[in-house]
């Protein structure tokens, strides 16, 4: 029995993930850029409650993965960053240009 398989064309499947991804990234990374210097209390209280790691883990795989195999890393670097906002606005915005570049490359660029 022949089964008929069908392509896809991996451009197209590339910039679908773009137009999901990128908004996303886009919008979560600038607000957090935006916010960095009033997010300081929530490094111990995210802690605290193994829940949220879970949450924010599916959301980003890769910081999903090293909170969950790692999470004593994790819970350094938060802690380290807390004094040293500039670092992370800086880190965080260029994400944002990321996810806006994905957002662009998904919804506005022509093949």
């Amino acid at each position: 029995m022949d089964i008929a398989f069908t392509t896809v064309d991996p451009a197209l499947r590339t910039r679908a993930f773009a137009r999901v991804i990128g908004p996303f990234v886009a919008a979560v990374t600038g607000i957090i850029a935006v916010c960095a210097g009033y997010l300081s209390f929530l490094g111990d209280s995210f802690f605290k409650d193994p829940m949220w790691s879970w949450l924010f883990g599916w959301f980003l795989v890769l910081r999903g993965f090293v909170m969950l195999a790692f999470p004593q890393l994790m819970q350094k670097g938060v802690d380290a960053s807390i004094p040293a906002v500039g670092p992370v606005r800086v880190f965080f915005l260029c994400m944002a240009a990321v996810g806006l570049y994905l957002t662009y490359v998904g919804w506005i660029r022509k093949r």
